[in-house]
């Protein structure tokens, strides 16, 4: 029947993560063998990294909720620089983003409150070796130490886009 998602549910799945090496969990909430989009809730953790992707080819559209905590997308050029970022905050007003297929995008889970659980969904079925198209400029997850300078980096990077956004208002 119903398939509820309440913050119990997404408690539960911070907890997982929080057993994680990789410090996040997803909870898949489609049937993978019939239905022709993907419907999952992620939570993660601060420091979880995430390696830049796109989905391409079959092109695929996603979308990502805030329910808990705080989470932040960004989004890249073909070349890797930052052009975009989204803050989806419980508290705040962005709450949703859409982000078109072919477009380099990634997650930041910010220190404050340091975790975020997102309801995702993706169009079209799951096949792990179309799914998504790493970035070649961005380290693996498995390159565990260039992965971390790399997070750190685009951590600066971020901060310096918000800190431009917000002086360019004054």
């Amino acid at each position: 029947m119903f398939k509820r998602i309440d913050n119990k549910l997404a408690e539960e799945l911070l907890e997982q993560a929080k057993q994680s090496p990789r410090k996040r969990a997803v909870l898949v909430l489609h049937d993978p063998a019939k239905d022709n989009i993907q419907i999952m809730l992620n939570a993660m953790l601060e420091k979880t990294y995430f390696q830049p992707h796109k989905h391409e080819d079959p092109d695929k559209f996603e979308t990502f909720s805030i329910l808990l905590g705080r989470a932040i997308i960004v989004g890249f050029n073909e070349c890797g620089d930052l052009e975009e970022c989204l803050d989806l905050d419980k508290r705040g007003s962005n709450k949703a983003i859409v982000i078109p297929s072919r477009t380099y995008h990634s997650i930041i889970i910010p220190e404050s409150p340091g975790y975020a659980v997102l309801f995702e969904n993706k169009e079209g079925f799951f096949d792990k070796e179309t799914d998504k198209r790493f970035a070649p400029w961005a380290p693996s997850e498995s390159q565990k130490e260039e992965a971390e300078e790399y997070l750190r980096q685009l951590e600066v990077k971020v901060d310096i886009y918000y800190n431009k956004k917000s002086c360019s208002l004054l």
